[in-house]
């Protein structure tokens, strides 16, 4: 059910986006690291971003986010039998992050082809952690938990624009809640195309 709403989320923020009157619309992808905070025994996990943006001026600019990350990591305190699928690497549970928001940029021109943009905005940001669980004694099985809230995805990318219609780069950024602090780190290579 939550993972419906984000979807909704995003397909509403991509109609307001396209209303924007612009030049240039980017789709871009990013892929590369993630790694959620606040967990122990955290591993280094993966990430993949899909974002859909628009100047609305010559620096700024308006972006439809959705990020996808996951990590393995120790939950001690969710889970009835920590040690119930404890692997080497000291983790036993799960953790998958989606993320969907909107988020405004600012861009820097550093030369005619070459672009740092910060981003801040608001998102949906949704946890499933899937722990160890002893339904009966000897019984052990997964028991999976969520939550959702709103978070403020802070985002910097550095761009270079090859033949007007393509970019590379690297991206990267984080998370942040007010009450719990940096949520999750991303970073990793971004491919965008220009129409």
């Amino acid at each position: 059910m939550k993972r419906i709403a984000v979807l909704i989320i995003f397909l509403i923020i991509i109609p307001s986006i396209l209303k924007c009157q612009q030049r240039h619309m980017l789709l871009g992808i990013q892929s590369g690291y993630y790694k959620g905070t606040n967990y122990d025994s955290i591993q280094s996990g993966n990430n993949i971003a899909i974002e859909f943006s628009s100047k609305i001026s010559k620096n700024f600019s308006l972006t439809a986010h959705v990020n996808y990350g996951w990590n393995r990591y120790f939950e001690s305190e969710l889970s009835n039998n920590p040690a119930g699928f404890l692997e080497s690497n000291g983790t036993n549970s799960d953790l998958f992050i989606i993320q969907a928001g909107i988020l405004a940029g600012y861009s820097l021109h550093l030369s005619r082809n070459l672009d740092l943009t910060g981003y801040l905005g608001l998102s949906a940001y949704t946890e499933i952690i899937t722990c160890p669980w002893e339904y009966a004694p000897m019984v052990i099985g997964t028991r999976e938990y969520s939550f959702t809230d709103l978070a403020f995805p802070i985002k910097l990318n550095l761009t270079y624009t090859l033949f007007e219609k393509f970019q590379i780069g690297i991206a990267g950024g984080f998370y942040y809640m007010p009450y719990t602090g940096i949520l999750g780190l991303h970073t990793g290579p971004q491919f965008g195309y220009l129409f």
